[in-house]
C-alpha cells in the first residue's frame, strides 16, 4: 500500500490491530498502534476497544485502564462494549471489587448504562470465585434497574449453582427465570438435567426432560447422553433403553451417536448382562456406526468379567483389524480382568506385550495385578511384582503400597506393615486417608491402642479428613478396653468434626461407658 502511496487509514489498521489481538500477539498489536499515532492517524473508539480488549485478553489490565484514560484525553467516550470489554478482564483476573468499580465508573464518570452483558459478565464472574448470594443481588438489581436478564444470564447462573451441587437454587433460579418470562432453551435444560442426574436426582431430570418436549423445545442427542449414562451408572440399564427406543422413534426423532451406545454398554457390562452389551453393539454396527476404542475396551472387560476369554480375545482382534490400537486402558482392563480371573501369568504377559507393542506399562498396571494377587492371598508373587517394577524403574505410589499394607494387615504382620509405612514416608509420598485408616483399625483389634492413637493423630497433623470409619474401630478398641476417658475424648473430637455415630457404635459406647460405671 504505501510503495503505491496509498496510505492506511484508521480502518486498515483497526483490521490489523483486531487480528493481533484476536490471535493474543499483543505486542506486534500495540506496534501497530504506535505506527498509527505516528503517522497521525487518529485512533476510533473502536481502535481504543480493539486494543483493550487484547491487553485484557493477556491479563495486562493495568495497561487497559491507563489507555481508557489516555482515551479520554484524546477527546473520546468509552462506549458500553468497551467498559463490558475492561469489566470482564478485570474480573478475569480475580479482581472482582474492581470489576464494580469499572460499573460505577462507567455510569457515574461515563454515562453510560450498562446492559445485559455488562451484568452478566459480573455475575459469571462472582459465581467462578463463590460468591452466590452477590451474584444473585446483581441479577436482583437488574431487574429493579428494568433490565431484564436473558436466557444466557439465567442458564450461565444455573449451571454454576449445578455445577456446585446447589441444585436447590438452581432449581429455584429456573422456576423465577420462566415466572419473569424468559424462555429456556436446549442448553438451559441440559445444565440443569446434568445437575441433576450428578445430584442422584433420576426422576426429576426425567421429569424435566419431559417439560422441555412438551414445550415444544427439541432435546439433542448431548441430553438424551445426560440422562442415559446417569440411569446406566445407577444400574437402571432397561429404563435407559426405554429412553434410548423413545429417542429413536418419539415426537423428536434424534440420531444416537457413538457415546450413546458407549454408555448402553457399560451399563449392561457392569451389571454382568454382557450378552445384551454385545446384542446392541450388532445394533449398533447394523445402522452403519463404527465402533471406538472405548466400546471395545468396555466390551473386552465385560467378557473378562464373566470370564468369557476367548470371545474377549476375538473382539481384541476385531479391534486391531480395524484399526483400532489397543492402548493404556486396554491393557489396565486386560490385566485386571485376568487378575480377577486369577490367570496371573497371563496378566505378566501383559506386561511384556505393552513393551513389544510399543507403550511403557505404568504404575497402575501393576497395581492391579498387585491387588489381585494380594486379594488371592499369593502375597509372595504380589511382592516379586513389586520388586520387579522397582527393578525396572518404577516408584511405587500409595495405592500401591496401600494395597501391601492391607494384605500384611490381614495377615497379621503389623511389623511389615509399619515398615511399609516408613518406607512410604521415606520416599516423600504422602499416606492417605486409607494408608492411615487400614493401620488404625489392625491396631485397634489387637489392642495396641497406644500405636493406634499415635496414627490418628498423625492422620489428623496430615490434615486429612476424618470419617465415622477412622474412629469406628478406635471406638471398639478402647471399649474392649473399658477404657471410658478415651471413648469419651474421641466422641468429644467428632462432636467438633460433626461427624455422625451408627447405632452399632452407639451401643458399644453405652455398653462401654455403662461397665465404666459399675466399676
Amino acid at each position: 500500500m504505501e510503495k503505491d502511496q496509498i496510505l492506511p487509514d484508521t480502518v486498515t489498521y483497526n483490521t490489523l490491530i483486531d487480528g493481533f489481538c484476536k490471535a493474543e500477539r499483543v505486542e506486534e498489536a500495540l506496534l501497530l498502534w504506535g505506527e498509527m499515532r505516528e503517522c497521525e492517524c487518529r485512533p476510533s473508539v473502536v481502535s481504543y476497544s480493539l486494543v483493550i480488549g487484547g491487553l485484557c485478553k493477556v491479563n495486562r489490565v493495568d495497561e487497559a485502564m491507563r489507555l481508557l484514560e489516555e482515551m479520554r484525553l484524546d477527546g473520546l467516550e468509552a462506549d458500553v462494549v468497551l467498559y463490558t470489554t475492561l469489566l470482564k478482564g478485570v474480573c478475569e483476573i480475580g479482581s472482582i471489587d474492581r470489576g464494580f468499580e469499572v460499573m460505577d465508573e462507567m455510569e457515574s464518570r461515563g454515562g453510560v448504562p450498562p446492559n445485559v452483558i455488562t451484568y452478566t459478565c459480573l455475575i459469571q464472574s462472582l459465581c467462578k470465585v463463590g460468591q452466590w448470594g452477590k451474584a444473585r443481588e446483581v441479577l436482583d438489581t437488574m431487574a429493579q434497574r428494568g433490565i431484564r436478564p436473558d436466557v444466557v444470564t439465567y442458564t450461565g447462573l444455573i449451571d454454576n449453582f449445578c455445577k456446585n451441587g446447589m441444585i436447590k437454587q438452581a432449581m429455584e433460579l429456573f422456576s423465577s427465570m420462566e415466572e419473569n418470562g424468559e424462555r429456556p432453551n436446549d442448553v438451559t435444560y441440559a445444565v440443569l438435567m446434568d445437575g441433576l442426574c450428578k445430584d442422584g436426582l433420576l426422576r426429576e431430570a426425567s421429569l424435566f426432560l419431559e417439560k422441555m418436549v412438551s414445550r415444544g423445545v427439541t432435546p439433542d442427542v448431548m441430553i438424551y447422553n445426560i440422562l442415559i449414562k446417569a440411569l446406566c451408572s445407577a444400574g437402571e440399564v432397561d429404563e435407559a433403553m426405554e429412553l434410548f427406543r423413545t429417542m429413536k422413534g418419539g415426537k423428536f426423532v434424534v440420531e444416537s451417536d457413538v457415546w450413546t451406545y458407549s454408555a448402553l454398554i457399560d451399563g449392561f457390562c457392569k451389571i454382568r448382562r454382557v450378552d445384551d452389551a454385545l446384542e446392541f453393539y450388532e445394533e449398533m454396527v447394523t445402522e452403519g456406526k463404527t465402533g471406538n476404542l472405548v466400546i471395545y475396551n468396555l466390551l473386552i472387560g465385560g467378557l473378562l468379567k464373566n470370564s468369557e476369554i476367548d470371545h474377549a480375545m476375538e473382539l481384541k482382534k476385531e479391534m486391531i483389524d480395524r484399526g483400532f490400537k489397543p492402548d493404556h486402558v486396554t491393557y489396565m482392563i486386560m490385566i485386571d480382568g485376568f487378575s480377577k480371573i486369577q490367570m496371573f501369568d497371563r496378566a505378566e504377559g501383559l506386561l511384556r506385550e505393552m513393551r513389544t507393542n510399543g507403550l511403557v506399562p505404568a504404575v497402575c498396571h501393576y497395581n492391579a495385578l498387585m491387588r489381585a494377587l494380594c486379594d488371592k492371598h499369593n502375597m509372595d508373587h504380589a511382592i516379586r511384582i513389586f520388586q520387579k517394577m522397582k527393578n525396572e524403574g518404577f516408584e511405587p505410589d500409595v495405592i500401591t503400597y496401600n494395597t501391601l499394607i492391607d494384605r500384611t494387615c490381614k495377615a497379621g504382620n503389623l511389623r511389615a506393615a509399619k515398615e511399609l509405612l516408613m518406607e512410604v514416608l521415606g520416599k516423600g509420598l504422602v499416606p492417605d486417608a486409607i494408608t492411615y485408616a487400614t493401620l488404625i483399625n489392625k491396631f485397634s483389634i489387637l489392642g495396641e491402642m497406644e500405636e493406634a492413637r499415635r496414627l490418628l493423630e498423625k492422620m489428623i497433623a496430615s490434615g486429612l479428613s476424618l470419617d465415622v470409619m477412622v474412629y469406628d474401630p478406635l471406638l471398639k478398641g478402647y471399649s474392649a478396653l473399658g477404657d471410658s476417658g478415651n471413648v469419651i475424648d474421641l466422641l468429644h473430637q467428632m462432636a467438633a468434626k460433626n461427624i455422625v455415630l451408627d447405632m452399632n457404635m452407639k451401643s458399644t459406647i453405652i455398653n462401654c461407658i455403662c461397665a465404666a460405671g459399675k466399676d
